[in-house]
């Protein structure tokens, strides 16, 4: 049994390169974090969180057995600024900066302990970051894997240009009779519906998220105009979700790294609010998201 070389590297090629090109994403993105981790502090610094009075009572109530208790005032330094530093936050979480004494680590990690604090109780837990361990070969191997995949996808120009074939099979037209159904013909609703769908969960990731989630509802809006409105109405929505989500208290927990990350790569920005930074990524998408669905109509306005 032969296989047409055609086939083999218009289909079959690409596809595994596929494949391989998201089996070494990865990799690649762990094997590269790994090195850097301890020099930006995302890791090794235990994390405190202070849960609001109501919670407090619900958790120590059904605990079972008493937690030790300890006044603000009897905390040590690093316990007393994370602490402070924890109410302030959005996500009631705060690295520890420096050594705790062994009598507050043991009572935080193991079980949580009740802080009193202007009369009013919370309870209080330590969470440890021990800095991710990768084999050495990960990233190298990562690597490959993104090369090999990449240099499979791009088989099919390759070999076409070679034997002298268009790349879509002689039909140049195909990519844009294929966006037409979708922009202006009999699919138009569904693509837009599911591109809006799609477009609402990605940009739910932090800043990169709405650039991505604009940029899928203009490839199928029908007009610059309609992209811009669409995105606006997308934005808008995002917004209204991550900010619900805030005042509720479950704003996705890697937030928290943001401010420190941001201070690594721009030192002279100077300590970053954790408050001013959920605030900047809970409003990023009203304004990133018309701009990128625009441009990237705008873009493939000759398909």
């Amino acid at each position: 049994m032969t296989v047409d070389r055609t086939y083999l590297f218009t289909y079959i090629v690409p596809l595994v390169g596929a494949f391989v090109l998201a089996a070494g994403i990865g990799g690649a993105v762990l094997g590269s974090y790994a090195p850097v981790q301890s020099s930006f502090g995302l890791c090794d610094e235990p994390e405190m969180a202070v849960f609001a009075p109501g919670e407090a009572s619900r958790i120590t109530a059904s605990g079972g057995f008493e937690f030790q208790q300890f006044g603000y005032e009897q905390l040590s330094e690093p316990a007393r600024s994370a602490f402070e530093e924890a109410l302030r936050s959005p996500t009631n979480k705060h690295g520890v900066e420096g050594t705790l004494p062994p009598d507050e680590r043991d009572a935080f990690l193991l079980s949580g302990a009740i802080v009193m604090y202007e009369g009013t109780s919370y309870y209080t837990a330590i969470t440890p970051h021990p800095c991710v361990s990768v084999a050495p070969l990960l990233l190298p191997i990562s690597l490959l894997a993104l090369g090999l995949g990449s240099a499979g996808m791009l088989t099919p120009i390759v070999w076409r240009r070679r034997i002298g074939r268009p790349l879509h099979g002689g039909d140049t037209d195909n990519v844009r009779s294929v966006l037409a159904m979708f922009r202006d013909g009999p699919y138009s609703g569904l693509a837009l519906l599911g591109s809006f769908g799609a477009a609402i969960l990605v940009s739910l990731v932090p800043l990169i998220g709405p650039l991505l989630g604009g940029s899928i509802v203009g490839a199928v809006a029908p007009t610059i105009r309609r992209a811009a409105v669409l995105g606006a109405y997308l934005g808008a929505f995002v917004v209204a979700i991550l900010a619900a989500s805030t005042a509720f208290g479950v704003l996705p927990s890697t937030l928290a790294i943001i401010p420190r990350v941001l201070a690594s790569f721009v030192p002279f920005v100077g300590p970053l609010s954790p408050v001013v930074v959920a605030g900047v990524v809970v409003c990023a998408p009203f304004v990133l998201t018309p701009v990128a669905a625009a441009a990237t109509r705008r873009a493939t306005d000759s398909f």
